[in-house]
């Protein structure tokens, strides 16, 4: 076909024109159908510079060509349109992209003015994640601006014409110290014919963002030599809105490229910014994921073994029909406790405590069971047996006195206290000599020794009080 498509030309007898979308300083981009795979695509027609018929093909099937190339490394990332061919009609290069319904940034500008903040940190977010793409595979766009950034009706962002772009390997394809690109977002550095590097993007980058928040771009003036001026020497007043968003475009309008952002720095204080606006914390690593436990399974109902975590026998098969009848009596279970013992009944008036049978034989206590410790039994031993040979002794001299007969002169001085004493001694020394005895209950060596000191102390007493009647001692 000749020069310029029209409306149902046939590019590269495979994708018929349907009408034109946009037009820009290197061609035009048109809506089309891939006949063979019956979709809907867009083209972009590479128009020939006035430079010679010989020379504008090969310098524009190159510039084809190498769009293609950028735009394929960059295919699968989700801010930049993908390009699926390149054809060449009649010495014309031809672009086969993915058809994007919307309109640019710059008809949204045109539209509505200036862009909300939320808005248009979102848009910011999706251009520097394209051009940190593309940085990172070594391409530099060149030409960042609102009429090449794509809000498309489906709400996504995209970076778009890679025509001007290059790579580190690429050939130069412009004449040595010849500027490309839009002059108002053109970087100073670029200006001044230096070579192409990513801190370009980042400032015009910046200028795009700066017109979409405002409404106007900040370096447009009516010539381009005084929009080349104000470039170099205009510094913009701090953009309006969220103090993190204005700081992170301020920081790309820097004129020194050095005190740019990287376009990976730049994105990431745009997205703290944003999270600072919206009162959310910055995404954090994922904690290490940490094996689950197999639980234990629930105790079935019913006999049979509790199943744990580590038992792999499988389970009994479940019963089936109604449950089996039981004969017989229970079988006694025995009570878990003794049955408690018998308390009497209290009778009296209050505070008067019933009387046990154990209280009433034993009512000073000296029958409870006690642990007998090696002191107190010897102590207790060694003092009865003193007191039993005191006892004897006193005893013996009363009786020997009273049946030889020979009584001593002191016997004649034998009062009633004498008696009392000496009786009183021999009642206690048969009393601490039973209670001496080993073995037996307590209680009973108790009342044995009572009641034979009471016996041994009334006949003590009746033989010296018959002793004294003798000698005439009362």
């Amino acid at each position: 076909m000749s020069q310029g498509g029209y409306a149902g030309a046939l590019v590269g007898e495979r994708y018929r024109l349907v009408e034109q979308l946009g037009a820009g300083g290197f061609g035009r981009v048109w809506k089309a159908v891939d006949e063979r795979l019956r979709v809907e695509v867009a083209v972009k027609e590479v128009l020939l510079p006035q430079g010679g018929p010989s020379e504008a093909s090969a310098a524009n099937a190159a510039r084809a060509e190498r769009e293609a190339r950028h735009a394929a490394r960059l295919r699968n990332h989700p801010n930049v349109v993908a390009v699926h061919d390149v054809v060449l009609d009649q010495g014309v290069p031809w672009i086969v992209m993915e058809l994007v319904t919307g309109r640019t940034l710059d008809d949204e500008i045109r539209a509505v003015g200036a862009i909300p903040a939320p808005r248009l940190a979102a848009i910011g977010d999706a251009v520097l994640g394209a051009l940190a793409a593309a940085h990172a595979a070594g391409i530099v766009h060149r030409d960042v601006k609102p009429a090449n950034v794509l809000l498309a009706d489906d709400g996504r962002v995209l970076l778009t014409d890679f025509g001007i772009a290059v790579h580190a390997s690429d050939t130069a394809l412009t004449a040595a110290g010849m500027v490309v690109g839009s002059f108002e977002y053109i970087a100073p550095e670029r200006a001044e014919g230096r070579e192409a590097a990513p801190a370009g993007d980042l400032f015009s980058c910046g200028v795009t963002l700066y017109h979409a928040a405002t409404g106007h771009s900040p370096f447009r003036r009516d010539s381009v030599s005084d929009s080349v001026l104000a470039v170099f020497a205009h510094h913009p007043e701090p953009l309006p809105g969220p103090a993190p968003l204005a700081d992170v475009v301020g920081r790309l309008l820097a004129k020194d490229p050095a005190a740019r952002p990287t376009a990976e720095a730049a994105l990431r204080a745009l997205h703290e910014a944003s999270a600072a606006a919206a009162g959310a914390v910055p995404p954090q690593p994922a904690p290490p994921v940490v094996p689950a436990v197999p639980a234990v399974p629930a105790v079935p109902p019913g006999p049979g073994p509790v199943p744990t975590a580590l038992d792999r026998s499988p389970a009994p098969p479940p019963a089936f029909g109604p449950p089996s009848p039981s004969y017989g009596p229970p079988a006694y279970a025995p009570p878990a406790y003794p049955p408690p013992a018998y308390a009497p009944p209290a009778y009296g008036p209050p505070g008067y405590a019933a009387v046990t049978e154990d209280a009433a034989l034993d009512p000073f206590g000296v029958g409870e069971e006690l642990p007998e410790s090696g002191s107190p039994v010897l102590l207790r031993i060694v003092g009865g047996f003193a007191m039993l040979g005191l006892g004897l002794a006193v005893t013996a001299y009363v009786l020997l006195s009273y049946l030889v007969g020979e009584t001593p002169a002191s016997a004649a001085s034998v009062t009633g206290a004498k008696v009392a004493v000496e009786a009183v001694s021999a009642g206690a020394a048969i009393t601490g000599g039973v209670l001496a005895l080993p073995g037996g209950s307590p209680q009973l060596r108790l009342y044995l020794g009572a009641g034979l000191g009471v016996l041994l102390t009334v006949l003590v007493t009746a033989v010296i009080a018959a002793n004294a009647h003798i000698t005439g001692a009362f």
